[in-house]
């Protein structure tokens, strides 16, 4: 029975260690799917394009080059999305479907932000948890949801944290310090807004 894991990561750079690692531990790209704001993703499509055809030749297995350009083939032929409360995003094929949309090419259509807690929590994902990983796409974070049978979830979520992946336990404390309570679909990100509070 397959099983997805869902974790949440401050940048590019711990992504694209996470994809060497699951990649090297023997996960398929195909069983891998991600989703953030546009204007985090589409920078690091571009490079990692560019990249991929540098790599060429590189030592095969190195966690570096096994990445490079793993991530442009996750968010190759896919659009993006429109979530109230979080703003443009691009996602995976997985991750869209769960939304309520098709994952045919760009302008995959307006998405209720609650659609959004919905399909996480339709992943297995904690309510509470769902919360905070939606809070943190907002804030710029990198959600990240690998599909895998259920006798390996205990050793692809360790991997996603040593390769780090944020906890949401930690998160939600520190942010519920500053006063936050729960993902607010209604407060669209602005340039007052908390950016990357996710350390």
């Amino acid at each position: 029975m397959s099983t997805t894991v869902v974790a949440l990561f401050r940048n590019m750079e711990d992504v694209n260690q996470a994809l060497g690692t699951l990649k090297s531990y023997g996960v398929p790209s195909s069983q891998i799917n991600v989703m953030g704001r546009e204007h985090v993703l589409e920078p690091f499509t571009e490079r990692e394009e560019v990249e991929q055809e540098a790599a060429e030749g590189l030592v095969a297995g190195a966690v570096g080059g096994a990445s490079l350009g793993m991530f442009a083939g996750l968010v190759a032929g896919i659009g993006s999305m429109f979530i109230p409360g979080v703003g443009p995003v691009i996602a995976g094929s997985t991750l869209a479907t769960l939304l309520g949309t098709a994952a045919a090419g760009a302008g995959l259509g307006a998405v209720a932000g609650g659609a959004l807690l919905g399909g996480l929590v339709k992943m297995g994902v904690p309510t509470d948890d769902a919360e905070v990983y939606a809070e943190g796409l907002k804030r710029g974070g990198i959600l990240m949801a690998v599909t895998v049978n259920s006798d390996q979830i205990s050793e692809v979520s360790r991997l996603l944290y040593e390769t780090g992946a944020i906890d949401a336990d930690n998160l939600r404390d520190k942010w519920e310090v500053d006063g936050w309570r729960s993902f607010d679909e209604s407060q669209e990100p602005s340039a007052a807004y908390p950016t990357l509070m996710i350390s």
